[in-house]
């Protein structure tokens, strides 16, 4: 290799080397360049943390594992009972006769058919017509004194929320109903103190429940009207209710037509019943007017054909005192002598609390007037008023100060006509507490929101507290002497 070529080779090494530390440097940013774009993103980062909604922080949540010895079931706190005491019930005396009747019932549960009903009438309001507290009623009497059936009932759901506790009236189109809304009043009447009215094109009103004797109580307008009856979809009654034309009887159940005349007008008072008795189970029977409406329904009575106690809801929403005296005078005399009542309770006074125009003198006349009228139409029947329930302001529906002032009032005016006329009186509002009672009775879940009515429980409740009344006053009747009688001997006399 020449020389020249070895001198050249010296500082080949250099060159390499300064080329690659070239190509280092092109390739790698500087130190100022790498912080600048540090220093932008973290800028960045912080603009955006900035705008950021702030996630607050949770502490965080210990668990154990469940252990299923340990581990307790959810409970809700049941709400207090409010606390009454017994009221008792206001010249017992006045319900002797009732009393009598109870005790000459044969023992409950007796399955033999029989003719010995002690029947109880329950007029009044929304209270009684929803069929809770006058159920209440039934359930307890005739769990001690025997069931003799559903008692009186209107078919064909006279109104929207009609309800009794041991029967069905399914909603039946085409038919008024009398003693509600568009009310023809002329006191033609059943005695829950409504009455189906037929137009062209009805559908047979209907009833079901369980029951071996039924009655229909139809009022005659006209000798030409008729009426078909139908029990589980056999036609036992087709004609007129005047008994000139022979009935259409296509079962082996013979139906009796009875008719007895109405005074002071042309209607007549008819009932359609089974000669027979159905057999036991749930049965099914429907009315149709057949000759274009000249019959009302008055109601259908449902008996077991034994021996106890019936009991009757006769109830209309919104009902005031003023109510009993709804009726014509000789049609209330008719129906009550042929229905035979042990005992007629008359509860009333919650609507009458609310009235803008009450006037206590006034009232308590009102009230004479209604009991001394269902007094003479029933001179035998005795009668027990009871005060209203306490009643409470909720919404606009009236104020407190109204209330406040017109319910003792009330209460007053019915305690007062009561004695006057002869009847027995109990203080509902007293025994379920006093002043103040509904909303403690609403805290309880006994009583509505509405601060008027009770629930079922309440109903149920309130029942219980009467019916203890009436069953203590039974045991003290039999303990008292029989005027007239003798007492026995070596007991002090009275002092």
């Amino acid at each position: 290799m020449p020389a020249g070529s070895l001198e050249s080779l010296k500082g080949f090494p250099l060159l390499v080397l300064g080329a690659a530390l070239f190509a280092a440097t092109l390739l790698t940013p500087s130190a100022e360049s790498a912080s600048g774009t540090v220093a932008r993103k973290k800028s960045s980062a912080k603009r955006v943390r900035a705008t950021a909604t702030p996630v607050p922080k949770r502490r965080p949540v210990k668990r154990r594992p469940a252990n299923p010895r340990t581990v307790k079931p959810r409970t809700t706190k049941p709400a207090r009972a409010p606390v009454v005491a017994p009221v008792p019930i206001e010249h017992p005396e006045a319900l002797e006769s009732f009393f009598e009747g109870l005790s000459t019932l044969p023992p409950a549960g007796s399955q033999d058919l029989g003719e010995d009903v002690v029947r109880i009438l329950h007029f009044g309001d929304s209270h009684v017509a929803a069929d809770y507290w006058t159920g209440e009623i039934r359930r307890r009497l005739q769990g001690r004194f025997g069931d003799a059936g559903p008692g009186y009932v209107m078919p064909g759901r006279p109104w929207r929320y009609f309800r009794h506790a041991l029967a069905r009236s399914p909603k039946a189109e085409g038919w008024e109903t009398a003693g509600l809304g568009p009310d023809p009043k002329d006191g033609l009447y059943g005695l829950s103190g409504v009455a189906l009215v037929p137009a062209p094109g009805t559908q047979p009103a209907a009833l079901e429940g369980d029951f071996r004797v039924f009655e229909a109580q139809i009022l005659s307008l006209a000798p030409s009207s008729c009426v078909s009856i139908a029990v589980d979809g056999v036609t036992v009654f087709a004609g007129t209710l005047d008994g000139s034309s022979d009935p259409t009887d296509e079962s082996d159940l013979c139906s009796i037509l009875d008719v007895d005349p109405v005074e002071g007008g042309p209607a007549q008072f008819a009932r359609i019943s089974n000669a027979e008795p159905l057999p036991e189970g749930p049965h099914r029977i429907e009315i149709r007017d057949a000759c274009g409406g000249l019959a009302r329904i008055l109601g259908v009575d449902l008996a077991s054909g034994r021996s106890g106690v019936l009991i009757d809801a006769l109830g209309v929403n919104g009902a005031e005192i003023t109510a009993l005296a709804k009726w014509s005078a000789p049609l209330l005399s008719a129906l009550l002598s042929h229905a035979r009542p042990g005992l007629a309770i008359v509860s009333y006074g919650t609507n009458d609390i609310g009235r803008t125009d009450f006037v206590f003198e006034d009232y308590r006349a009102e009230c004479v007037r209604v009991l001394s009228g269902l007094r003479a139409a029933a001179p035998e029947m005795p009668v027990l008023v009871t005060g209203p329930v306490d009643r409470g302001a909720r919404g606009r529906r009236a104020p407190r100060a109204l209330l406040n002032r017109n319910e003792p009032l009330v209460i007053r005016a019915l305690r007062e006509a009561a004695q006057e006329t002869g009847c027995a009186f109990w203080d509902a509002k007293a025994a379920m507490g006093g002043d103040g009672a509904i909303d403690r009775w609403a805290a309880a879940r006994l009583a509505q929101p509405d601060r008027v009515h009770l629930t079922g429980t309440g109903y149920a409740k309130l029942a219980g507290l009467l019916v203890d009344q009436l069953l203590g006053e039974l045991d003290r009747s039999r303990l008292r002497p029989v005027a007239g009688s003798q007492p026995p001997p070596g007991s002090s006399p009275p002092r």
